[in-house]
């Protein structure tokens, strides 16, 4: 097997990490690990919790009741709050990481113990933390020992109990653990110092997951659901902005025609729409390539608006109205895709104010026209918009207007 150089998982081991003394404000580390004996060939087995023993992990701080500084309100870089903040670090540490711990106040459901040193025990007294390796692969280390007296900031204690949960969980030390066997965890490097799983973590600054964290956890605990992208199934055509994200880490995004890349992130991406009718299908796919190298594509329909066949698709009613008479007008929703607004109208080339001159009555695909006394006789135009959010279908009748004596019409 490999040494583990990076984020890895832990094999039968106790792990004594790190410890922090300070001495003209420099942080000395210190490590003991030791090895358990076993009969079986391999002197060493992996251990690590599966997907599914991660989903629901509770954790039962009994730091808080000794920590002298952790009275509510009193103290925003106490224990209490950097516990809290782990635990929400670990729960969202990626987008498709199955891990989430919890604090509980029943020690009946606890799944793992956060623990005082003693400080009468002289070899825990320097130690940061320590964690022994999870037992089997359902069960986490149930002991998670913390020392309160050397882990003077917020960073310091989120990092540590960041650190010590990890070991609980199967992962071992990023930048080597001398005389333990690990497995080196797929596309992390042999060294990442910027890791929370350093040996060092007492010295380390910055609060989180390192961006190779982040793989290793995905790697070991990711991918608990159905990959989805999601996003409209459907979408205007011409120059509309619409997003997309995935519930994966992504490596990089790509697009068909149609669409054009206007900005992307880790797991999302935003589009424009950029429909060319000649030619081009009224789709458009988007693809994400996940850091395994996967693809994952999802086809969108581009919508120009209602669609109909103009060889099937016409407004019924009569081609000649006179003075005072009404013709009912129609057209068949069927014979037209989806639509959420009609408007109904008439018009002449000859005459700009021609709808002054009749009285229209509309009702969706509808319409009942009044010619009033006051048209000039001629052609005239009625039409009617049929719309939705993405465009618009035109659809027209020519009819012909004549004076005539009032009339009463069935």
């Amino acid at each position: 097997m490999k040494r583990i150089n990076f984020l890895s998982i832990i094999l039968i081991a106790q792990i004594f990490f790190v410890a922090c003394s300070s001495d003209d404000n420099l942080l000395e580390v210190k490590e003991t690990v030791v090895l358990n004996e076993i009969t079986t060939k391999q002197r060493h087995r992996e251990i690590r919790l599966t997907h599914q023993s991660v989903r629901d992990l509770k954790i039962f701080s009994k730091i808080t009741e000794v920590d002298p500084i952790d009275e509510i309100g009193t103290n925003q870089n106490n224990w209490r709050t950097a516990i809290n903040s782990a635990l929400e670090m670990w729960s969202s540490a990626t987008p498709v990481s199955c891990v989430k711990m919890s604090l509980t106040t029943n020690e009946k459901d606890a799944d793992i113990f956060l623990l005082p040193f003693n400080e009468a025990d002289a070899m825990q007294r320097d130690l940061c933390g320590w964690t022994e390796v999870p037992p089997n692969e359902i069960t986490p280390q149930r002991n998670v020992f913390i020392n309160l007296s050397v882990n003077p900031t917020y960073n310091n204690k989120v990092n540590v109990l960041v650190h010590e949960l990890g070991h609980a969980i199967g992962l071992g030390h990023s930048d080597g653990s001398p005389r333990v066997t690990d497995i080196q965890i797929q596309d992390t490097p042999l060294l990442d110092r910027s890791s929370v799983m350093v040996n060092d973590v007492c010295n380390r600054s910055q609060v989180g997951f390192s961006y190779y964290d982040k793989i290793a956890i995905n790697k070991l605990w990711g991918f608990c659901g159905q990959i989805r992208i999601t996003g409209s199934d459907e979408v205007c055509a011409f120059g509309e902005l619409f997003t997309y994200s995935i519930n994966r880490d992504v490596a990089n995004w790509s697009v068909s025609n149609n669409f054009i890349i206007v900005r992307e992130s880790n797991n999302t991406l935003t589009v424009r729409t950029a429909y060319n009718a000649a030619g081009n299908p009224p789709t458009a796919t988007l693809t994400a390539t996940l850091l395994d190298g996967t693809l994952f594509s999802r086809t969108v329909n581009l919508s120009v608006g209602p669609v109909a066949d103009p060889n099937t698709f016409f407004m019924a009613g009569r081609d000649q109205l006179s003075w005072y008479q009404t013709g009912n007008y129609s057209f068949s929703p069927t014979r037209i895709t989806s639509y959420s607004n009609v408007s109904w109208d008439v018009y002449s080339d000859v005459n700009v104010s021609a709808n002054v001159h009749f009285n229209i009555q509309e009702q969706g695909n509808l319409s009942a026209i009044e010619v009033l006394p006051t048209a000039p006789p001629g052609r005239y135009t009625i039409k009617v918009d049929i719309s939705d959010d993405c465009g618009t279908y035109l659809l027209e009748k020519e009819i012909n207007v004549k004076k005539a004596r009032p009339q009463f019409f069935n």
